[in-house]
């Protein structure tokens, strides 16, 4: 008689995003090299775990179809559960994007995928975005300056940063530092992560895989 322990990573990532972003909130805005820097910090790993949390998740979702511990799929079909489970196995699958896995997911369960206009894939979108310039970071990446200057791939010859400060900032956006080592992004990034993957659960009828971590996730 043996016995499987399932791991889920995907709520450690979640706890990880919340408390960097918790960390990056009680530093006192100022000019201060230090502050800054220390702002910087909690609010780049923050970044990575909430995308670190959304990749997770959908890994996650595709494993469920073998073994359901959770119940997560229990208003899925046992057809549509063969079907997720043989395509979790396809290399191609494997390696498609963040989104497109959950597209494929959704699918292959019986629903509709979420509209890449909605506010829930429009911010997931940037974060990842945001998330893949960071890891695969370029020098040219964060050239700033004379536009006739600035190197082929600066972040700062077009409106990405006026872009990505409207989803952070809202309407309150005119005036902010074109940069994301702000403790908004952080909130951000949080917000962004749980607020589409709790959108994927309800799709599907289920609670979220972080339902019952939800007081270990507050911001502030």
């Amino acid at each position: 008689m043996g016995i499987l322990i399932c791991t889920y990573l995907s709520i450690h990532h979640a706890k990880s995003a919340a408390h960097f972003s918790r960390l990056a909130a009680r530093i006192d805005n100022s000019d201060c090299l230090t502050s800054r820097s220390e702002i910087g910090t909690h609010v780049g790993a923050s970044i990575l775990s909430a995308v670190a949390f959304l990749e997770a998740t959908i890994n996650e979702l595709f494993a469920e179809a073998e073994k359901d511990a959770n119940n997560w799929l229990g208003n899925i079909s046992e057809k549509s559960k063969r079907l997720i489970k043989t395509l979790s196995e396809i290399e191609a699958v494997d390696r498609s994007s963040i989104l497109d896995k959950y597209d494929i997911f959704l699918v292959s369960a019986g629903f509709e995928p979420i509209s890449r206009g909605s506010a829930e894939s429009q911010n997931a979108k940037a974060l990842i975005s945001l998330r893949n310039n960071i890891t695969h970071y370029k020098a040219s990446w964060l050239d700033s300056g004379s536009k006739d200057l600035m190197r082929k791939g600066s972040s700062y010859q077009g409106d990405y940063w006026v872009n990505l400060n409207r989803l952070v900032f809202g309407k309150d956006h005119n005036g902010k530092p074109h940069k994301w080592d702000q403790k908004e992004y952080a909130q951000w990034a949080c917000k962004t992560s749980f607020e589409f993957v709790e959108a994927i659960f309800k799709i599907i009828g289920s609670k979220s895989n972080i339902d019952h971590v939800k007081s270990d996730l507050l911001l502030s």
